[in-house]
């Protein structure tokens, strides 16, 4: 019939066939259990953007008309940089020729928007976190800018902290300057600030690049503070004395924690925010001083996020860096206070409010005094040498008095 004739299928080969078979399955569910497993470890909105090298963060020459912003290509638009690199906005013209229309730039939500519209644009090419990538940090700047206006304050912001912790820092920037005159405090002396001015503000602000500012002026000490002021809840020493905590805040202290707790929570809120509007998380927030020197390089964030997953890390509440699953602890007494009424049963300082904080969120809150940063002051002579004394006292990189007041007050000439 010229049909091929077909042989019968050995036993021999029946079971070879299905020994292959159960060999491809198993490989195809060890790839399979692989790939899941490695992406169970990552949050599904835990997306950063691609390598940093695929943003070119300034590079323009161009300016823009006069408001102030460099010309950094943003979206196909003239725009100051989203991230903190060191190079300054405005050009190498005076800054006082345009203060207002920097200013105006620099402080407007239309920046904020436009640094989230790239975060979230860049996100559309996304990869998986895995350990040795980058993580997305969020910096809060909160306070009094004491010193910052001061060159080797701010510039070291940014080649100390926010250059080695990630190429994806984003800095916010919640600043008072009303509240900068000669300070009293009971235990470490007085000591005056550097003159805040618009012009040398702007400067520093001008290096530092925030997508997020906020300065307040105030105006009267009284006029400024009842906008935050829970009138209903009373700080006494009493309370204070009894939960054995230091009484520095009550009486007429009470409103400078109360707004310093209350800037910080301003300033978080604006993370989540942004986090919204960019439809990105975060991987961690940090929070900062204004009026510190970081006279060595920081741990990265990598070390921070991927190797301290359940540690807040922090040197008392100068430096506070939040792995994003702890970081509701930067609201928590703000949210607390703001409820209160009769006399006041929580934290009586700022370290014990954020230490109580994270602590109730299941973070290991860990001191980490080799953190490489003082607070300070304008000089670390007459009326300011307590205080500049007790500020490097409270960290441990640099255990040599000395050479601590080396560093920080810049005698090494490198930022003069």
């Amino acid at each position: 019939s010229g049909m091929r004739e077909t042989k019968p299928v050995s036993r021999n080969q029946l079971q070879l066939g299905v020994l292959l078979a159960c060999a491809c399955g198993a490989i195809l569910l060890l790839f399979y259990t692989a790939s899941c497993g490695s992406q169970q470890k990552i949050s599904k909105n835990y997306h950063v953007a691609v390598d940093a090298a695929e943003y070119q963060d300034g590079g323009d020459s161009h300016g823009d008309g006069g408001n102030g912003f460099e010309g950094a290509v943003f979206l196909g638009e003239q725009a100051g940089g989203c991230f903190p690199r060191g190079e300054g906005w405005g050009g190498s013209s005076a800054i006082g020729y345009d203060y207002d229309g920097f200013m105006k730039s620099a402080t407007s939500s239309e920046r904020t928007d436009k640094c989230a519209m790239h975060a979230k644009a860049i996100t559309l090419k996304t990869r998986p976190i895995v350990d040795d990538t980058d993580p997305l940090v969020a910096v809060c700047m909160v306070g009094n800018a004491r010193t910052l206006p001061n060159t080797g304050v701010y510039k070291r912001v940014v080649s100390n902290l926010l250059k080695p912790l990630s190429a994806r820092t984003m800095l916010f920037a919640h600043l008072k300057s009303w509240d900068t005159p000669t300070k009293e405090q009971k235990k470490h002396g007085g000591f005056r600030s550097v003159p805040v001015t618009d012009d040398n503000l702007a400067k520093a602000i001008r290096h530092l690049r925030p997508v997020y500012l906020r300065i307040d002026k105030g105006g009267t000490h009284g006029d400024h503070n009842k906008n935050y002021t829970n009138h209903d809840c009373k700080f006494t020493t009493e309370m204070a004395t009894e939960q054995k905590q230091p009484d520095f805040y009550v009486g007429k202290y009470s409103d400078r924690f109360i707004g310093q707790m209350f800037s910080m929570y301003e300033c978080y809120e604006s993370v989540l925010a942004f986090e919204k509007k960019a439809n990105i998380t975060f991987h961690a927030i940090a929070k900062i001083r204004p009026d510190v020197t970081w006279f060595y390089p920081m741990l990265s964030a990598m070390e921070l996020v991927w190797e301290r997953s359940d540690v807040v890390t922090h040197l008392a509440d100068q430096f506070i860096f939040a792995p994003r699953k702890f970081s509701d602890g930067f609201r928590m007494w703000w949210q607390d206070y703001a409820k209160c009424k009769g006399v006041w049963k929580g934290a009586y300082f700022p370290e014990k409010a954020y230490e109580d904080a994270f602590k109730k969120l299941g973070a290991n809150y860990y001191d980490d005094k080799k953190t490489p940063q003082v607070i300070r002051r304008v000089s670390a002579t007459h009326e300011n040498r307590q205080s500049a004394v007790v500020a490097c006292g409270r960290q441990r990189r640099i255990t040599n008095l000395t050479r601590c007041l080396e560093l920080v007050y810049e005698r090494d000439g490198a930022y003069n």
